[in-house]
């Protein structure tokens, strides 16, 4: 009967890189994934700076080399003031961001992990688990019973393992994203873009590559009442914006359009007793900065460390995961506030657009300002910079 030190729940992004990064330490991985295989997932496929510097750091370059920088970001007002600025460099900082393609990128952390020793089992839905008091054994729909010491959930904001843990918190939000990849010619600068509307509403896009765009529109879940299919809920808000319509123009019938929700997943904490959650898993909130990919890596990372640094308790992992709470919730503590103040301030056109207007009026204010939303700076160490 085999016990391996360590069980993950889902291969995506999360789950792909911890089980490299503890395979890589002589940790024996087993990660179950319930898909059949790794296809492209809808999201909004950016990767911020420091997520390019936490691969490269651990190795990982070469799993970002099929993509294309992105230097900054441009932000537009409600009123359709631009805020155009980059990620700023500092003596010991100098990553931009990358697009990436969700199905290329996840792939190749799988790949990585496999390298490094860990198996992973693909078609393996999990049904249920529990805790024998030494281990656990988890159970899939096909009937296998697996073992391992530790249980690692990285199975997304409707995880499975977060809600049989009992650390799932009840989410009041109401809002849903709306997708789409688009394909055709463009010709966007290589930089995100952010279009804020009335009423909170707001498109991200991501230029992919010179013929594929990603757009994301995250609004109230009421409007899909108001209109026919959400391509004219995409379409309605494409058309408001003039710099959409210049880029974008509109959606036809042949693009395919995705509605996700909830977009919004919150946790009590993301340890238990011999359990942790990592990545979405772990508590992600409306992807208004769009820092999922960028969470997930950084979590995992920080995970496997704690782990790796109490190796020799493999049968109590309480200290390692203490550890890591700590240090998540610290590190996320400035950010989880700003984007509160984000999501209240996105609803106040008269704030944005006077915002918008004091951060153009001087190129190192736009700068510094993306560089908060890069994770190039901390929040306050940001925005005192903004304040100068």
């Amino acid at each position: 009967m085999k016990i391996y030190d360590s069980l993950i729940v889902g291969a995506g992004p999360a789950g792909s890189t911890l089980a490299g990064q503890l395979a890589k330490n002589s940790f024996s991985v087993l990660v179950l994934e319930g898909n059949k295989s790794l296809k492209r997932k809808v999201c909004g496929e950016y990767l911020c700076p420091l997520g390019v510097k936490l691969l490269k750091d651990k190795g990982l370059a070469s799993v970002l080399d099929p993509f294309i920088k992105v230097l900054g970001m441009k932000i537009y007002s409600p009123k359709g003031i631009e805020v155009d600025a980059t990620f700023p460099e500092t003596d010991t900082f100098c990553e931009k961001g990358v697009s990436l393609n969700r199905s290329i990128f996840d792939n190749s952390l799988v790949d990585y992990a496999k390298d490094q020793g860990a198996e992973i089992l693909f078609d393996s839905l999990v049904k249920d688990f529990s805790f024998n008091g030494t281990f656990w054994e988890v159970h899939d729909y096909k009937g296998n019973t697996y073992r391992a010491r530790l249980l690692i959930g990285a199975d997304g904001v409707r995880s499975k393992v977060a809600k049989k843990l009992n650390l799932t918190l009840k989410s009041e939000t109401k809002r849903v994203a709306i997708h789409c990849w688009k394909r055709g010619e463009f010709n966007f600068e290589r930089k995100g873009e952010m279009h804020l509307f009335t009423g909170g509403s707001y498109i991200g896009v991501d230029p992919i590559t010179n013929s594929e765009v990603n757009l994301s529109l995250v609004c109230d879940a009421s409007l899909i009442k108001e209109f026919k299919t959400p391509r004219d809920i995409l379409n309605s808000y494409i058309q408001k914006s003039v710099s959409l319509r210049k880029s974008v123009g509109g959606l036809n019938e042949n693009e395919e359009v995705f509605t996700i929700s909830p977009i919004t997943h919150r946790v009590k904490q993301a340890i238990t007793h011999q359990a942790a959650l990592v990545g979405d898993a772990a508590g992600f909130v409306d992807p208004l900065t769009g820092e999922g990919i960028f969470n997930a890596i950084w979590m995992s990372m920080k995970l496997s460390e704690c782990l790796v640094k109490e190796r020799n308790s493999l049968f109590d992992f309480k200290e390692s995961l203490e550890s890591y709470e700590k240090i998540r919730v610290d590190f996320f503590r400035e950010k989880t506030n700003l984007n509160r103040f984000f999501q209240w301030l996105i609803h106040w056109n008269f704030l944005l657009n006077l915002v918008a207007l004091f951060l153009r009026r001087k190129k190192s204010r736009a700068d510094s300002f993306v560089g908060i939303i890069g994770n190039i700076y901390k929040p306050l160490t940001g925005l005192l910079k903004i304040l100068r």
